[in-house]
């Protein structure tokens, strides 16, 4: 089927073998693009594909929601995790845990289903009938739990075998060590978790949340973790029933996403979406707290050059080298961004031009000693320009957008005698 623009062809062939469907839809949800466990999944081939929306896919109790997801996930310029069903060839549904986010230079939804159908039965059946809790631990693959409480105070757990395969540890060492599993929760996570199973106490709803705990080995993994709650109201007891799945590799895969979308491939600094939505930010916070904000906007005028006679090796050797000799001068709260081929812009938060102009000078200064190293391949030539956002002096709003635009106009200023002014004025300063 048709395949989205140029910038997600990483993603397409990245995701194309993945066990997990990976589906990229337009704002309207339309598919776009859909791997190759689409049949697997959902029973449907991918050529009835072209030209179909997801919606098509979907239950009619479904469709509202989904269309909200869509919504809330473009508003909030982030990704969200919920649960969903597809309708399955066989019309069928299939109950699917699912990871959407949005990314905006494209304007696409990248969407990641997982097929829970399995586990989710397994959960109903807990619910309904647990006097058959021990019949079906014995008889699923999925890692199962129980935590039980008496008048808040702890009395019991149980871990299927499973448990040893996720958490590193056996059975038996729960049974022995009560507070196992909570201690094996990361920290950072440990309110989350206990938030959740009070939660699910007072409302008699189950959750579904992602957490990270402690292997055994010190690894660090994440998981997903399925729970109820069953009260015993008589006997003042409740326990927590619940599974848990091993979600790390999914977890690798959206942050290489999310990677992809934010930063620079080459380089590994922002890309020039995530570089202006931190301008953004850095203006508004201009204007909240009344403080100066700097920008500084460059490129290397020579890349062409060493791309034509030494080769485009040489020419990203030349890039990294001078992202490299630029982050070794910054402060920890400048942000670093390449806009594309040879232009570079540097942010400067809660600082004044003049501030701004000495740090670049130390950058330009240590560009000076690179350049006079023995045994250099190439030098270093660039062209750069300020802009200035003062809110406590009373001028005017200036966007982003202008403040780069005034930026450029100064560094192209100097671009026509750029070597000179790179190795005459600089060195006097």
């Amino acid at each position: 089927m048709r395949t989205p623009s140029a910038v997600d062809i990483f993603s397409t062939q990245f995701f194309a073998d993945f066990p997990d469907l990976f589906v990229i839809l337009d704002k309207s949800g339309s598919i776009r693009y859909a791997n190759n466990a689409w049949k697997k999944i959902t029973a449907n081939d991918l050529s009835a594909l072209p030209g179909s929306s997801l919606f098509d896919f979907l239950p009619e109790n479904e469709k509202d929601d989904f269309a909200l997801q869509l919504e809330t996930c473009r508003n909030d310029n982030g990704g969200n995790r919920f649960t969903m069903q597809l309708s399955s060839g066989e019309e069928d549904l299939v109950w699917c845990s699912c990871y959407l986010y949005f990314h905006g230079e494209t304007g696409l939804y990248y969407l990641m289903l997982e097929n829970i159908t399995d586990q989710v039965i397994a959960a109903e059946r807990m619910i309904q009938r647990e006097e058959r809790l021990k019949i079906l631990v014995d008889n699923v693959n999925e890692y199962l739990y129980s935590v039980q409480f008496r008048d808040g105070m702890f009395i019991d757990t149980f871990h299927n075998r499973q448990c040893e395969k996720i958490t590193g540890y056996t059975a038996i060492e729960f049974t022995l060590n009560r507070d196992l599993w909570y201690t094996m929760i990361h920290k950072d996570d440990r309110k989350l978790v206990t938030d959740n199973l009070e939660a699910i106490k007072a409302t008699k709803k189950s959750f579904y949340i992602e957490h990270r705990i402690i292997h055994k080995s010190g690894e660090v993994r994440w998981i997903s973790n399925s729970c109820v709650a069953v009260i015993n109201d008589y006997e003042k007891k409740y326990q927590y029933i619940g599974f848990i799945l091993d979600i790390t590799e999914k977890k690798l895969r959206e942050h290489e996403l999310i990677n992809h979308a934010t930063y620079d491939a080459l380089t590994g600094i922002y890309n020039r979406r995530a570089g202006i939505k931190a301008l953004e930010r850095c203006v508004r916070h201009s204007i909240r707290s009344n403080t100066p904000c700097a920008i500084c906007y460059f490129d290397i005028n020579n890349l062409k050059e060493v791309n034509d006679r030494l080769g485009h090796f040489q020419g990203d050797d030349m890039l990294k080298t001078a992202v490299m000799i630029v982050q070794h001068e910054l402060r920890t709260i400048d942000v670093f961004t390449r806009l594309g081929g040879d232009e570079f812009l540097l942010i400067f938060e809660n600082t004044k031009l003049a501030d701004a102009q000495n740090i670049v000078h130390r950058i330009i200064g240590a560009i000076i000693e690179f350049n006079a190293g023995k045994n250099r391949p190439y030098r270093l030539y660039v062209s750069y320009g300020f802009s200035e956002y003062a809110p406590q002096e009373g001028g005017d709003f200036i966007s982003a957008e202008q403040l780069i635009e005034a930026a450029d106009k100064e560094m192209y200023f100097y671009k026509e005698r750029s070597k000179k002014h790179f190795t005459t004025s600089v060195l006097e300063m």
